[in-house]
């Protein structure tokens, strides 16, 4: 353990039960606001932590009105802690994580935390809810991405993923492989 950990395990302590429960728990999170939060935990005093946590200055800051930021040295430390005692639980966070991202409009987030849950039916149909949007203003980098990080067997086994990676992959100009990816939906009967 470095010194770095030892501080923030220090810092940690200091905080109630709760407050650690909460930072631990929440460390998957790139920012942080109540409702997020709140979906995380299980709880619902999530804004009311983080407004005590603000004003202490310690490790959250408001990044605008309404998120707020944990520094990125302390979440490091609170994710690994989160991912050696309560590696069970970690699946579960995210996919309350992605729920939360996908009734709030915040596609690239509900993905990112199905695809860390490993649910990769919940991140396929993400995919293929988001995609075509991505595709149509021309964000190939993001739909590409989303397509490229499902396992291959995935997208495989699903016509429609297969045309819509297909689709991607001919827009970005590369037709190699959007050659391959209609063969494979050819090799499919879903979608």
């Amino acid at each position: 353990m470095t010194l770095h950990d030892n501080l923030a395990d220090e810092v940690l302590r200091r905080q109630t039960p709760e407050a650690q429960s909460f930072l631990i728990q929440t460390s998957i999170l790139d920012r942080l606001r109540g409702s997020p939060c709140d979906a995380v935990t299980g709880r619902s005093e999530g804004q009311s932590i983080l407004d005590v946590l603000a004003q202490e200055g310690s490790f959250v800051a408001r990044e605008d009105d309404e998120w707020f930021v944990c520094r990125r040295e302390f979440a490091d430390v609170w994710r690994n802690r989160l991912f050696h005692t309560s590696f069970d639980l970690l699946p579960e966070l995210h996919l309350r994580a992605s729920a939360w991202y996908e009734r709030n409009g915040f596609a690239d987030e509900a993905i990112r935390h199905a695809m860390a849950a490993a649910d990769y039916n919940r991140a396929a149909r993400l995919i293929r809810d988001a995609a075509p949007d991505r595709i149509a203003r021309d964000d190939l980098r993001a739909a590409l991405k989303w397509l490229g990080a499902l396992p291959d067997s995935v997208v495989q086994s699903d016509r429609g993923l297969c045309l819509l990676h297909a689709r991607a992959l001919s827009a970005a100009g590369y037709g190699d492989a959007a050659e391959r990816r209609r063969w494979d939906a050819e090799q499919t009967g879903n979608g």
